[in-house]
């Protein structure tokens, strides 16, 4: 038997027995010898097919209904034959095939072109059909896929050591033209090994990896047109995100080539080095240590306290990652924040005195801090009274003010006339169905009621006075 043949055999029992042609021995084989007609001698055939957008689609369709005329079946030549009349010509018939078997084509076809992507040797045994259908799940999950938000914009505390730091995960949210993720043109090492290793039972992956999508980031190569696109839209990025700061000129060799690859390594190398992470380490370590609350702030809650320590360990734990440094254990964290909280709120000293002496606590920062938000009171406090110094008109000084005074002498009756700005005095805030009102005493006689209008960020957008009778209260 010749090579070619044993090829063909070999494929012929793969689609009869995984893609799952025919429902007996005689409907397999002539289903399997229907596609094998296609022009179909071994399984890396199929990669052709999966290139074109339905060619496993036309393949069927093709099978199912062929071209061409055929002598008709069952007809039989009269006896004499004096004129030599042949059988009648009628249509191909096509063999059935099942769109669950198509689907399973579809599938070994798909595995078959990203094995080859990567450089993994094409054999029978390992497309079984759980790793088909693993296979089918990727390809689902990759045709509908939308590309996330952008990074957050260059800012004081989103500086470029940051935006470089997190461009890796920002590049595995977005795919390339091959519906890779284009960390892969960042990651560590551009060389691919020669052999691949050995696959997870069952799954289309190596034992090292958890998706088919960390497996393409680590072994597809840099290389071909989809890599040079890939490669030019990471640079196009990395210069849209630094865009007029002074890192941006560490790309510019790289510009006339647009080489990502290239410029994002320059970058790392200019604003990631051993003394940019020392320098992360000291404002960490500042933050953990010097940082205090004491809750009279109330845009300082204590639930960004928390925040600002986890930042804080989140950068040691970065900086101990490219360099030798050992960030603070969870007793330490701990000890750091029940330090940097000061305050003589009960509640407070009690919840502290509690993450001490509790085991799990004071070990694990996560759930010292939960308890601390549990048993933190609301820095915003909302009280129906507060006790002012004084009001003042938010117009413009130079305008008559909108508030009125009553005039002494009539008695209860006279002219309301609108005076210059005054500041009054020993006023008292009243909320009353939600609204906030105003209570001025004024010579002990009469009292202004104002009514305040306040725009979300907290300034006097109206007021509107109106006398009480100062029968009503001092």
């Amino acid at each position: 038997m010749t090579n070619a043949n044993a090829s063909i055999n070999t494929l012929r029992r793969y689609l009869q027995t995984v893609i799952g042609f025919g429902n007996n021995n005689e409907g397999l084989v002539a289903k399997a010898n229907a596609i094998i007609a296609e022009d179909l001698t071994e399984i890396n055939d199929l990669v052709d097919l999966a290139e074109g957008k339905d060619g496993i689609k036309t393949l069927c369709m093709n099978v199912r209904k062929p071209s061409g005329l055929m002598s008709q079946p069952g007809w039989n030549a009269p006896d004499p034959n004096p004129f030599n009349l042949e059988a009648p010509m009628i249509a191909q018939s096509g063999t059935a095939i099942p769109t669950l078997c198509e689907q399973r084509l579809a599938a070994a076809a798909y595995a078959c072109k990203i094995y080859e992507s990567i450089g993994r040797s094409i054999e029978i045994p390992i497309l079984n059909r759980l790793r088909l259908k693993e296979f089918q799940r990727h390809k689902e999950a990759t045709d509908n896929y939308s590309e996330s938000e952008s990074l957050p914009a260059l800012s004081k505390s989103f500086t470029n050591q940051k935006i470089l730091d997190q461009f890796p995960t920002f590049m595995r949210e977005i795919l390339g033209v091959s519906k890779v993720a284009l960390s892969y043109v960042t990651r560590e090492s551009a060389v691919v090994p020669v052999t691949l290793p050995q696959l997870k039972p069952n799954k289309p992956w190596s034992m090292e990896h958890n998706s088919m999508m960390e497996e393409l980031i680590a072994y597809t190569p840099h290389s071909g047109p989809a890599y040079e696109a890939d490669n030019a839209r990471v640079y196009n990025l990395l210069v849209s995100h630094l865009a007029g700061t002074t890192a941006l000129g560490s790309t510019s060799r790289w510009q006339k080539s647009r080489n990502g690859r290239g410029a994002y390594l320059d970058l790392m190398m200019h604003n990631m080095s051993s003394a940019k992470w020392e320098k992360t380490i000291s404002i960490a370590e500042k933050v953990l240590s010097e940082r205090k609350w004491n809750g009279k702030n109330a845009r300082y809650p204590l639930r960004i306290h928390l925040a600002r320590h986890r930042e804080a360990y989140n950068d040691l734990v970065k900086a101990s990652q490219q360099i030798q440094y050992s960030p603070p254990n969870e007793t330490s964290r701990v000890r750091y924040l029940l330090s940097s909280i000061e305050t003589a709120d009960p509640t407070i000293c009690s919840a502290k005195t509690a993450i001490q002496a509790d085991e799990t606590k004071k070990n694990d920062f996560e759930s010292a801090a939960d308890f601390l938000l549990v048993t933190a009171p609301n820095a915003k406090t909302h009280h129906n009274d507060h006790n002012i110094s004084g009001a003042r008109n938010q117009k413009n000084n130079n305008r008559r003010s909108k508030f009125v005074r009553r005039n002494n002498n009539s008695n209860g009756k006279g002219k309301i006339k609108s005076g210059p700005k005054q500041e009054l005095k020993f006023a008292t805030i009243r909320k009353e169905n939600g609204t906030n009102l105003v209570l001025m005493s004024k010579m002990n006689a009469e009292k202004f009621v104002k009514k305040l209008h306040f725009n979300r960020k907290g300034k006097l957008t109206m007021m509107i006075l109106h006398l009480q009778n100062s029968s009503s209260g001092n």
